[in-house]
């Protein structure tokens, strides 16, 4: 495995940042640990604090590799393509060439153009996403709300600042994931006749009434008696504004 495939696995299996996955020497991470972790620096953390990351003991066995043959202080990691965004060149082009390879594995001419018409593998979708380093991130952060971890988790795995962050912006669902979700309710056995199907009685329409009557609390502080008394009706009467001196309908009690 290369260094960048290293780089891609890191990130999917931990949602690192680049800048941060950049800093990481041999030292940053104890992978004899329960659980095994990898810490990022204060100095190179988003939030400026020092970030102790769980890593997935099934992802372990893809960054041995990328250890051998450096030094304990040495990043793993080194140069400025976390910078100059020359991750997200090399993942452009290794997209481009699996792509390359997809489309020429299809056993049709209607399946090859199919593929050709599709979004897969493409570096930007129709809906104008793109496929660049930063995008490894979401896709943790949306692979852990698909498995049902509670939203709290995913936001202290993701390290925001907020959990709206987290389940708004870096949590994508489509129609299947809504699917997949809306299989989950019970909702029993369909009715097989009309007798099965219980009415509920509707309100008739028209005008609501108003009560003509409301409570007024009556008697000494403390007390909780209430009396009705009668709303008081009100008509309309032609009169004269005494600031416009314009003829207007005005109200008054009957």
């Amino acid at each position: 495995m290369n260094c960048m495939s290293s780089k891609r696995e890191s990130v999917a299996a931990t949602g690192i940042r680049a800048s941060e996955l950049a800093s990481l020497t041999l030292a940053s991470f104890a992978l004899d640990g329960d659980p095994p972790t990898v810490t990022v620096a204060a100095a190179y953390s988003k939030h400026r604090r020092e970030d102790v990351v769980p890593l997935h003991a099934e992802r372990i066995a893809y960054l041995v590799p990328w250890f051998d043959g450096k030094r304990l202080d040495a990043p793993l990691g080194p140069g400025k393509w976390a910078v100059n965004n020359e991750a997200g060149d090399l993942i452009r082009r290794d997209l481009a060439n699996a792509r390359t390879t997809w489309i020429g594995e299809a056993s049709s001419d209607r399946e090859r153009d199919d593929r050709t018409a599709s979004n897969f593998l493409t570096y930007r979708d129709s809906a104008g996403r793109v496929a660049d380093f930063h995008s490894l991130r979401h896709r943790f952060i949306t692979e852990l709300v698909k498995a049902g971890v509670h939203p709290k988790d995913a936001k202290e795995l993701a390290r925001h600042s907020t959990i709206t962050l987290t389940m708004d912006r870096y949590a994508h669902v489509g129609l299947r994931d809504t699917a997949a979700a809306l299989s989950k309710l019970k909702l029993g056995s369909p009715a097989t006749s009309p007798e099965s199907i219980v009415s509920v009685p509707q309100e008739p329409m028209g005008r609501r009434t108003i009560p003509r009557t409301f409570p007024r609390r009556v008697g000494k502080v403390g007390e909780n008696r209430v009396t009705m008394r009668k709303r008081p009706t009100f008509r309309q009467w032609p009169g004269r504004s005494k600031r416009s001196g314009k003829t207007r309908l005005l109200w008054a009690k009957k």
